[in-house]
């Protein structure tokens, strides 16, 4: 495995952070996928950082493909992103979670 991003963490201002992580496997015996990563928005609620939203595709469950954890919910939903489209869902869907949530609009500009 080649580390490529490791934690990088990206802030919207002082209370919301996007974290990427991306790995290159050696060979498909490391893990079933040319590539792993996960990308995950945190909320600082005054306290705590807490997960909004996650998208990966590491094992689930031990079932292989990208889905997404969602502050809240105990079922992941499966999804087909790459890492790239997962960076713009997880600003979607976690915009829309803290605003339900938390009653705050983000902007990711």
């Amino acid at each position: 495995m080649k580390i490529l991003i490791d934690h990088l963490s990206k802030f919207y201002g002082s209370n919301v952070r996007i974290v990427e992580n991306l790995m290159k496997m050696a060979s498909i015996e490391e893990y079933p996928e040319p590539m792993k990563w996960s990308v995950q928005m945190l909320y600082f609620d005054g306290e705590n950082w807490t997960e909004i939203c996650r998208i990966d595709n590491y094992l689930h469950g031990g079932l292989i493909g990208s889905h997404i954890h969602s502050y809240g919910k105990e079922n992941v939903e499966w999804v087909s992103l790459n890492f790239n489209e997962a960076k713009k869902i997880v600003k979607e869907k976690g915009a829309r979670i803290v605003k339900d949530i938390f009653h705050e609009e983000l902007r990711f500009e």
